[in-house]
């Protein structure tokens, strides 16, 4: 009786291209510039829903790349660690949007400015940068001193100096105006509101 062996199944190769490790490796560098352009806009109060928009598509787009590259590097080749950096970095991202860290520590870096400013608060009309923010108009107000946020699409409208530590009250059937959210101190954020019903 004639044994034959069993049939051979193609082998994996032994070695990682080059050509995959540079198309992985440009992706992740892609991955993490959109990841650092949606923490750069969350941290300066910049138009997050923009970034969001725009870093979002990116990553989309950038995650079907990687994942046709995890595919190809785990069946052919049998390497897991360079793929497995991409999830890393969306998930610390993620992770530090939803602990607000980069609006907190945008905060504490633009503090310091943003006091030497509400000490003098000149009214301004145009973009001015104070920190890490750029605010469309300065206002000296009875209360203290608005700071408006050039083109907030998510997150508070400005910032707020109060010196009494005591926010303007809304009246209850108010149509317009702001709500106003302690930061500590004389500080405050605000949104603007308008009654849709109105």
């Amino acid at each position: 009786m004639t044994t034959y062996p069993p049939p051979g199944y193609p082998q994996p190769i032994q070695h990682t291209p080059l050509g995959w490790v540079f198309a992985m490796v440009a992706t992740l560098v892609l991955i993490g510039v959109c990841c650092l352009g949606i923490l750069w806009a969350f941290a300066s109060r910049g138009d997050t829903l923009t970034a969001l928009l725009y870093a979002g598509g990116g990553l989309l787009v950038l995650g079907v790349v990687w994942l046709m590259l995890a595919l190809v590097g785990g069946i052919a080749y049998r390497t897991y660690l360079l793929s497995a950096l991409a999830p890393v970095l969306i998930a610390l991202t993620a992770g530090l949007l939803l602990l607000q860290i980069p609006q907190d520590l945008g905060w504490r870096m633009s503090k310091p400015a943003l006091e030497r400013a509400a000490a003098e608060c000149t009214d301004s009309r145009s973009d001015t940068r104070i920190g890490l923010y750029t605010f469309d108009y300065i206002r000296k107000t009875p209360e203290g001193c608005t700071f408006s946020l050039a083109g907030s699409g998510l997150g508070p409208d400005g910032f707020a100096y109060i010196p009494s530590g005591a926010a303007p009250e809304v009246p209850a059937k108010a149509l317009v105006g702001d709500h106003y959210t302690a930061l500590g101190g004389p500080w405050f954020t605000f949104d603007h509101f308008i009654d849709p019903a109105a």
